[in-house]
């Protein structure tokens, strides 16, 4: 068995989790997990779809957010895109034809959320139509020839059944890059994803750690952990080779 090294951290208790449903994303056809507590454990073989779970609600989680998709593949090592493949990838069996769901319950707050992401035709190409201030009418020499085909835009949509707050986006690939549009944004408190390829810098720890302590909020980590090991009682930034490490002393 081996643990996830992959880390999803929700800001406020009130925004915990107790299901979560995915369907046709990645590997996973129709999965449900419930009974989800304040700090969650995945454990599996390799290959389950540990990762795709985390993905899965960090999609979910900032629907209105329209880089998310990309990024989760970047994560993955993935960095070059065809316009006709453009993140088929997150569906499952590349089967565009069907949407993926995801449908989570917040019983707390007697919310349900349903998220879904789909492939929507081709997106529309942005042109330049200005220089150094000028208006461009056309160039002699101009190409008439017609663009090169774009990718199918990738819509997300996001509700709050209860409520019906939602939220919508969508992101494809134009001549000019990845191109991102949001229709509808809402306030919530951000997710953060760290997949296992990430690695963040000890300088970076070390920093963000100095920044709690300046603050007095280092407690708030101090006590997140006792939650998975009681003998937590501090941490220190100790340097070791030049580099600042977070250490942790325990009873």
């Amino acid at each position: 068995m081996k643990i996830s090294n992959n880390i999803l951290v929700k800001k406020e208790a009130i925004e915990m989790y107790e299901s979560f449903k995915i369907r046709n994303f990645r590997g996973f056809q129709d999965f449900e997990i419930s009974s989800l507590e304040r700090i969650n454990l995945i454990a599996g073989k390799n290959n389950v779809g540990k990762t795709a779970l985390l993905e899965s609600l960090w999609l979910h989680h900032g629907a209105d957010n329209p880089t998310l998709a990309l990024r989760i593949d970047q994560k993955r090592g993935i960095s070059e895109f065809k316009a006709e493949e453009f993140l088929t990838d997150l569906f499952l069996h590349f089967n565009t034809n069907q949407e993926i769901k995801f449908i989570s319950e917040r019983k707390e707050k007697g919310e349900s959320q349903v998220t879904t992401i789909s492939q929507q035709g081709q997106g529309a190409a942005n042109f330049p139509v200005d220089k150094g201030g000028e208006v461009w009418t056309g160039e002699e020499g101009t190409s008439s020839e017609i663009p090169t085909p774009l990718s199918p835009r990738l819509l997300i949509k996001s509700e709050i059944q209860s409520t019906g707050e939602s939220s919508s986006c969508e992101v494809f690939l134009s001549e000019e890059g990845v191109q991102a549009k949001v229709r509808e944004k809402w306030d919530r408190p951000n997710g953060i994803y760290v997949a296992a390829r990430q690695r963040i810098s000890p300088q970076s720890n070390a920093n963000r750690f100095g920044e709690l302590r300046e603050s007095r909020k280092q407690d708030k980590v101090i006590n997140l952990l006792k939650k998975i090991d009681e003998r937590v009682k501090d941490l220190t930034v100790i340097p070791r080779g030049g580099n600042p490490i977070i250490h942790v002393d325990l009873k």
